[in-house]
């Protein structure tokens, strides 16, 4: 299958052949694991999120009190997408350190498994029907939170730490993955499956979820559209390993480390 991937020595990125199964690609004649290069995220753009994208995480929302989606000022579930941002510190590569933060206030983080659709080309104001002419295809995102409960305002403080968005390991084009809405998911911590999901559980399918994010934000090409998490999110601890399967993708791998540094100018 050809993919789009960065490393380090061409951060300007170059399509390949990959064995996805395998995680093995042909670089320059040579067949290499992915685990021996020093892999850049795939994709330079904004990021963006959203909420209760699957029936079973809106559900699993709605039955949590602490959630308080039936309280003032909302009084019921959404009835428009709950969109976020991972800013750009956030986004980082397979096989990058998830630091948990020193002060956070939580031992450990929610890893939520997500389908990321690359944007290809300038959009604006998409409708339905033309919505799927931007997307040039599809990766994996590591959408990394503090366990909070703010949901209808996802604040920075538990969204938007350093490196708590990896994405990749490679982005595959679209037309190699004809059925977006059919993809299985699972979220394996120190090779144990701890959660899984399946994308035929999306509330928006991509077109809409594209059309309503373009009636507020332009789209350029790079940009990755999060199309949310599957319910019951597993969690990871310090020193333990993360690794993302989405059928036809691939495996995105990384670890959770404690912070160490307590920052300072450099």
């Amino acid at each position: 299958m050809n993919v789009l991937m960065r490393t380090t020595d061409r951060p300007d990125g170059f399509r390949t052949d990959a064995d996805i199964a395998a995680g093995k690609v042909a670089i320059d004649g040579a067949v290499k694991m992915l685990s021996h290069l020093s892999l850049l995220p795939p994709t330079q753009g904004r990021v963006y999120g959203i909420l209760f994208n699957f029936k079973g995480a809106l559900a699993e929302a709605m039955a949590d009190e602490k959630a308080g989606l039936w309280n003032e000022p909302y009084n019921g579930p959404p009835d428009a997408p709950v969109f976020y941002l991972k800013l750009p510190n956030t986004v980082a590569a397979n096989g990058a350190e998830i630091i948990l933060p020193y002060d956070c206030g939580s031992e450990e983080l929610r890893i939520d498994a997500s389908l990321g659709v690359v944007i290809g080309c300038s959009a604006s104001r998409l409708t339905r029907k033309d919505a799927m002419r931007a997307v040039a295809g599809y990766t994996i995102a590591c959408d990394v939170t503090i366990p909070h409960t703010n949901y209808y305002r996802p604040p920075i403080r538990h969204r938007c730490r350093d490196g708590f968005c990896p994405v990749g390991p490679w982005v595959v084009d679209k037309k190699d993955i004809p059925e977006p809405a059919n993809l299985g998911l699972r979220v394996f911590i120190d090779g144990r499956l701890k959660g899984r999901g399946h994308t035929s559980d999306w509330i928006r399918s991509i077109p809409d979820l594209l059309c309503e994010l373009t009636d507020i934000v332009s789209l350029c090409p790079g940009d990755v559209v999060l199309t949310g998490a599957f319910a019951g999110a597993p969690v990871a601890l310090a020193g333990q390993s993360v690794r993302i399967e989405i059928d036809g993708i691939g495996a995105l791998e990384n670890t959770v480390s404690l912070e160490e540094n307590v920052g300072g100018v450099s």
